[in-house]
């Protein structure tokens, strides 16, 4: 493209909604370095969705809508051109740096799914089969989280010119034709409203994820353009200041005060509102050259030609930094500010700029864009699968590199050994996660005495728990259970009863939340523990009829700081780490009092089961720490890791030697 060409650009472009998209990224931005900066940041995405339709249907209303394919195919290869180059770029980048220095953990575990379909634009449906509120701790670690809403997009953009061209085809028709024609927009628009007013309460994650609650919101921005391009919905040229200030002040009010529980209906309404004032005036002062240049200043307009490669960079910088050197404190948030406007001006004048090149050439050859187009993302999504598999040979972390010491999940059941000295015993391993935490464990315990080892980990189950109290899944895991036992199982086995009995002291991503130290509260109750214990009872009867041998672990150490998050050099100084990775061994015994009383006064009841005290083994001393010399003990601030569990093998042994023997 000559000069006179992208003057000529300029001028048709309306500066005022490059402001306007200035706004909501910065809006994005800050609300993702720390919500406290801006509460409602997030509303930024509804701007960007009403932008979206508004232009999209501008682009739309250039090409002839005489024949169909050409129509679609010449809409296709300006978006496939827009949005693929710079956000493939990303993804590879992102995941080459995803690989490097974020290890196999709870937090990570989505990363390379959702990364992948981000790919095909259906990172937000992925989102959503995965079960992950926008606003759960987890997506704050997942560098690929933020493509959700570009998935939004790209399914609008695939109904939407349909839709279109049927508008635009119905000027030859009957009157009565060109009304109901006409009228299907509009009526997309409220059914969409109207499904997303149940779906906000029911399905949140869908509600907030999914194109049919979002429709709306792209739909008012492309009906809002349809309009002007009749000559209507445009305010007075005296009124457009009043009215885009009318527009600001709504998304201010948007951004300050909103719950997120409330999205999309009914807070999304007013950022959208907002945005519809905003480019409405903006669009009249752009005609009629009256008014204030409100939205069209030059820093606004500058940071709004790169807000796509600002959107696409920022969240990786955040998430990057999360997993690293943290992103807390003033100077962090201002290197993260820096990278992120580096990286996306490179962006912008290194991918996104030079594509108006490219675009001249395929305008004669659609076909062949298209088909290029395809093939470089399939190939793209090759190589990224390809960087994640090869994760273990490339990452930086000690946590990747040395799995075997560090990986604590395990899900076994692996036949007795012959010719060793136990190889006609079973071992049942029953508990939440940490009963498959023990892996390292029952491991060596197969290996070396030949015993066989079945694991019923489930995640958050209290089957067992004596300390916490029935979920809505206990009923039907503890049946599963039992069922498994009548099959597999022979008077004289084995049941460890593994759970976590005591309150965290923090989380994979770091400190507590509010609630989740009320909900530790919440266990000090006589009430609930009164409840736990006469259903832990009651599992135990059963297994007893089963003439199984049980032994019930006693608490382990918990610790401040999840050890894999401070185990590398780039990630030693990080804030979530600094609590440490010890703790006095008289606070731990306090801290478990109640748990360790709960299981005697169940071993009152039951004398024949027996008790195994595991902490000893990492608190020999005054403290209990979380390492062994470099070697970790526990992957996080409450699992063991697999050699912590290989650590136990003599204390275990010594436990069932008491049965067996």
């Amino acid at each position: 493209m000559d000069r006179s060409e992208q003057n000529q650009q300029n001028q048709r472009r309306i500066l005022g909604i490059d402001g306007l998209r200035g706004i909501a990224v910065l809006s994005v931005i800050l609300y993702h370095l720390d919500h406290r900066f801006l509460p409602g940041g997030f509303v930024g995405v509804d701007i960007f969705f009403v932008i979206s339709g508004y232009v999209v249907c501008g682009s739309l209303l250039k090409d002839s809508a005489n024949r169909f394919l050409p129509f679609m195919s010449a809409f296709y290869v300006r978006r496939l051109l827009r949005i693929y180059p710079a956000l493939i770029m990303m993804l590879l980048i992102c995941g080459a740096l995803s690989a490097l220095f974020i290890p196999p953990s709870y937090l990570s575990m989505d990363d390379e799914h959702i990364g992948e379909w981000a790919f095909f634009g259906l990172s937000n449906i992925a989102m959503v089969r995965l079960k992950d509120s926008y606003f759960a701790l987890n997506n704050d670690y997942n560098p690929f989280a933020h493509t959700w809403s570009l998935g939004v997009e790209e399914q609008f953009y695939v109904i939407f010119p349909i839709l279109l061209f049927w508008v635009l085809r119905a000027h030859g028709r009957s009157s009565l034709a060109r009304f109901f024609i006409g009228a299907v927009l509009p009526i997309l628009l409220v059914v969409s409203f109207a499904y997303s007013i149940p779906e906000t309460s029911i399905h949140h994650e869908a509600a907030y994820f999914l194109l049919p609650s979002r429709f709306w919101e792209l739909a008012a921005g492309a009906l809002l353009c349809l309009a002007h391009l009749k000559g209507t919905a445009l305010p007075a040229a005296r009124h457009s200041t009043i009215v885009v200030l009318v527009g600001l002040f709504i998304l201010l009010m948007s951004n300050l005060f909103v719950n997120p529980a409330y999205f999309p209906f009914p807070l999304a309404i007013p950022p959208v509102l907002g945005a519809l004032l905003c480019i409405a005036g903006e669009v009249c002062r752009n005609e009629t050259s009256v008014g204030m240049r409100i939205l069209a200043q030059p820093p606004l307009v500058a940071i709004g030609r790169i807000s796509y490669s600002l959107y696409l960079w920022h969240w990786v910088v955040i998430v990057l930094m999360r997993w690293t050197v943290g992103v807390e404190g003033l100077f962090s948030i201002l290197l993260a500010v820096i990278i992120t406007f580096a990286l996306a001006t490179a962006s912008y004048f290194c991918v996104e700029a030079p594509i108006w090149r490219p675009r001249l050439f395929f305008n004669n050859r659609k076909v062949l864009a298209l088909v290029a187009g395809t093939c470089l993302i399939l190939l793209s999504r090759r190589a990224f699968n390809t960087i994640f598999s090869h994760r273990g040979r490339i990452g930086l972390s000690v946590v990747t590199k040395n799995s075997s010491d560090w990986e604590p999940s395990l899900g076994m059941a692996d036949s007795p050994v012959r010719g060793r000295p136990w190889s006609g015993k079973w071992l049942f391993c029953i508990g939440d996660s940490h009963a498959g935490a023990y892996g390292g464990l029952l491991r060596t315990l197969h290996e070396k005495d030949g015993v066989g080892v079945s694991v019923y980990s489930y995640a958050g189950s209290v089957v067992g728990s004596l300390v916490n109290p029935p979920n809505a899944n206990t009923g039907k895991q503890a049946a599963e259970i039992l069922d498994n036992l009548r099959k597999h199982s022979l008077p004289g086995d084995v049941v460890l009863l593994a759970s976590l009995r005591v309150p965290r002291l923090c989380q994979q991503w770091g400190e507590l939340g509010a609630g989740e130290k009320e909900g530790n509260k919440g266990l000090e109750t006589e009430k609930w523990r009164a409840i736990a214990v006469q259903e832990g009872e009651r599992f135990i009867r059963e297994l007893r009829k089963l003439q199984l041998k049980i032994i019930i672990e006693a608490p382990l150490p918990v610790f401040k700081a999840p050890p894999f998050r401070g185990s590398d050099w780039f990630n030693k100084m990080n804030p979530v780490v600094q609590s440490g990775f010890v703790v006095d061994r008289d606070f731990m015994l306090k801290h478990r009092a109640r748990a360790m009383n709960t299981i005697f006064e169940v071993q009152t009841n039951f004398p024949d089961i027996d008790v195994w005290d595991p902490l000893w083994t990492f608190c020999s001393g005054t403290n209990c720490s979380a390492f062994d010399g470099s070697r970790p003990l526990f992957f996080d601030g409450d699992h063991l890791s697999d050699y912590g569990g290989r650590k136990l093998y003599p204390s275990f042994k010594l436990a069932l030697e008491k049965i067996w023997n």
